[in-house]
């Protein structure tokens, strides 16, 4: 930046997170937006002009303090250069960008569904019992140490659990129900499916594996199983709503235009990102696909 505020040169290198840390104490603006970085033989920042003349952006530059953050950013920015591996990565990363884009292979949508409806129903939680399991007298209840060997052991209170054994023929059996308030992934702590309180056999033997069905996803996906049937028979809320999903249709959204009262939300107490969310979603048709990493109200929006 020169003394009027103005780009004046720039450069593209790899940065790791300890220098993205050092660096963001001096951040002191955002916005929402898009910036295309394109190669070139010179310098042209003419497409930043409007977002250098914002308020908050000018008032930094023009301040006292704005020679002496550059300063130390520079400092930070002249630490020791990324490693090999980094350097290598950032490369790759570049000639893959630089690639020419290579033709798609024609996927078979109605195809592509069943086989993931079919992968969902073959993926399991199970695990092996490292030890005999033993019966807790004071809560009536039976404890097993296992070890997890497939799926994820992470469950809601109010959901319920089914335990099953599986016997020598290879064959599921129903032994009871999990005790979610005193399991945790290494221990299993279950309810004897016919209230059996056994003191000189044991409910599940080392070695034996278990395997845990969770109400609330069996439901799940059954009734998502169910939605996918309806779909590829044209008997969905919307007949064509399957080429939506289709690249070779090239469908595009309908813009319904519906407009929704920030006042009209108020009661839901969602915030900003919420609200647009929601008001895209009612908007366009025919599907609307809500997106988010846990934690950030996609059930409340």
């Amino acid at each position: 930046m020169d003394a009027d505020a103005r780009p004046v040169s720039g450069r593209r290198r790899s940065i790791d997170q300890r220098r993205i840390s050092l660096i963001a104490k001096y951040e002191f603006h955002r916005f929402r937006g898009e910036i295309s970085i394109q190669r070139s033989d010179v310098n042209e920042f003419s497409g930043l002009g409007d977002l250098l003349v914002s308020q908050p952006v000018h008032e930094r530059f023009s301040g006292a303090d704005a020679n002496s953050d550059a300063e130390k950013i520079d400092q930070i920015e002249d630490a020791p250069e990324a490693s090999k591996e980094e350097v290598a990565e950032d490369q790759l990363a570049e000639e893959i960008a630089s690639a020419p884009d290579a033709e798609l292979p024609k996927i078979d949508i109605r195809r592509l569904w069943r086989t993931l409806i079919q992968a969902e129903k073959e993926f399991t939680t199970e695990g092996v019992a490292q030890r005999d399991s033993a019966y807790d007298r004071t809560i009536g209840r039976h404890r097993v140490p296992f070890e997890l060997e497939s799926g994820v052991f992470d469950y809601a209170l109010s959901d319920r659990l089914g335990v099953e054994r599986q016997d020598h023929r290879a064959a599921w059996r129903r032994i009871g129900e999990l005790d979610l308030a005193r399991s945790r992934p290494d221990l299993a702590v279950i309810v004897s499916g016919d209230g059996r309180r056994l003191s000189r056999s044991s409910l599940v033997g080392a070695g034996d594996r278990l395997r845990f069905v969770s109400h609330f996803e069996v439901q799940s996906l059954r009734r998502r199983s169910d939605a996918v049937d309806r779909i590829l028979a044209g008997n969905g809320r919307s007949s064509d709503l399957l080429s939506v999903f289709d690249p070779e249709s090239y469908a595009k959204p309908n813009d319904l235009g519906i407009k929704v009262a920030k006042q009209d939300l108020v009661p839901y107490e969602l915030n900003d990102e919420q609200v647009e969310a929601f008001g895209k979603i009612v908007r366009f048709r025919p599907v609307g696909l809500l997106q988010g990493p846990p934690g950030t109200g996609k059930r409340a929006s």
